[in-house]
């Protein structure tokens, strides 16, 4: 079938591309009534991998601490770190000096579900050295659990 095709392939190359062809015929086999759970794992799969890696927004997870769990590849393009120089290590440690306080207290408050509004913006040390702002959106986190933000450069 098309869709463990793809998943081979992506075991080879993390980024290759999923035509919409594809995507339609995954889909489409799916629908037919298909519940074998290879086959929705490798659907949820095909999903993620369409959602993060092919998305030009900053993707990433995050643990209940702080700390990066995953990025996107548009991550690397745009701040020049590769997930190994990013994994485990609390975001907090990229934010510029005078942005910490706000984005902490943010943090802290969003964790909390506590006044958070979307479009926070504080500025992100990338692997140059150099600051660039970006701008904040986040899924509502549950208690004690992993969350996903995403960020554009502003």
């Amino acid at each position: 079938m098309t869709f463990i095709r793809d998943l081979i392939n992506w075991k080879n190359n993390p980024y290759a591309e999923v035509s919409s062809k594809k995507m339609s015929a995954v889909i489409k086999d799916l629908s037919k009534g298909t519940t074998d759970k290879l086959e929705a794992f490798v659907f949820a799969e095909v999903l993620y991998r369409l959602f993060m890696e092919q998305s030009d927004s900053l993707n990433f997870i995050f643990s209940p601490a702080g700390e990066i769990i995953l990025i996107n590849p548009a991550v690397t393009r745009a701040l020049g770190y590769e997930i190994r120089d990013l994994r485990r290590r609390l975001f907090m440690s990229f934010i510029h000096p005078d942005d910490l306080e706000e984005t902490l207290e943010v943090f802290n408050n969003f964790r909390q579900g506590i006044n958070y509004e979307p479009g926070f913006t504080n500025r992100y040390r990338k692997k140059d050295g150099l600051y660039i702002p970006l701008e904040w959106q986040a899924s509502k986190p549950n208690p004690g659990s992993f969350f996903f933000g995403t960020a554009k450069i502003r």
